[in-house]
């Protein structure tokens, strides 16, 4: 899963790929180092380090070298990315991707929701768990007429699926360039005019009020997030959408949710990612 991809302009770009035994761990030790520029899947860590020095400190922070190393055309680094194709996120929810946009008519005719996704480098198509976690809560909600905040983006995929189930105002949050790029270009594909500002979490969002907020992040960010005063302003009363919480961070997650006077009112897991519904 990738929460952020912060890549420095470059005719190549070097990729490593590394086999972990303990994915938190491996996250943990990153973000220690403040490297956020990395992937994991499975036990299968990417990571896209800007120099040679960054590649001294993700190898010694992990305590091991890359299983491999691949030196790419910056064009190459988001190559397939977004698959072309048409797949179902939630229940008559439906992303339609590359050639595919003139399948449309291939999809149900009772879909409730259909998301044109563009190519990019933002995370987050719907076919991975810890998305598909968030899909699937969002299609859940009554969200017509709501004000909505997608913090920590990617392709902005769980904000326009709000606004095609009925939200009212959706606006995105990225500290990755790339993705508030990416964000900015779904919203366009989808005919939804928002806001889309890069931000470190809560940081540099607007001083407005919103009834939801989605969250779909590792867990040590959404902890931080939690413990940031700025989220009693952005979000008085209502519902947090939340996903990318692995089993071993869910017991951490719901103790600092609860901290802060939410409820936890729906929790849901696929193949070791946790998505949670909370509200206050």
């Amino acid at each position: 899963m990738i929460f952020v991809l912060e890549l420095k302009p470059a005719t190549v770009q070097t990729r490593l790929l590394f086999t972990v035994r303990n994915p938190d761990v491996a996250m943990e030790q990153l973000v220690a180092i403040g490297f956020t520029a990395f992937a994991i899947e499975a036990h299968t860590l990417t990571a896209w380090p800007a120099d040679e020095a960054e590649v001294a400190a993700i190898t010694a922070a992990l305590g091991q070298p890359a299983t491999e190393r691949q030196e790419l055309a910056h064009a190459e680094v988001y190559a397939d990315v977004i698959p072309a194709g048409t797949w179902q996120v939630a229940p008559g929810c439906w992303v339609v991707s590359g050639a595919a946009f003139q399948l449309k008519a291939t999809l149900p005719q009772a879909a409730r929701a259909i998301i044109h996704m563009p190519a990019g480098g933002g995370f987050g198509d719907g076919q991975h768990p810890a998305t598909g976690l968030a899909c699937a809560l969002l299609a859940d909600l009554p969200l017509a007429g709501k004000r909505v905040l997608d913090v920590g983006c990617g392709t902005g995929l769980l904000g326009v699926l709000a606004w095609r189930l009925g939200a009212a105002v959706v606006d995105f949050s990225d500290v990755d360039k790339d993705s508030v790029r990416h964000t900015q270009d779904c919203c366009a594909a989808n005919g939804l005019v928002a806001e889309v500002v890069q931000s470190d979490l809560l940081a540099g969002i607007p001083a407005r009020t919103y009834d939801v907020l989605i969250a779909n992040l590792y867990g040590e960010f959404l902890v931080t997030l939690f413990g940031d005063k700025r989220l009693k302003r952005l979000l008085p009363t209502g519902q947090l959408v939340l996903s990318g919480i692995s089993d071993g961070k869910r017991p951490a997650v719901e103790a600092a949710l609860t901290a802060v006077g939410f409820r936890l009112d729906v929790r849901h897991t696929d193949d070791g990612w946790w998505g949670l519904l909370a509200s206050r």
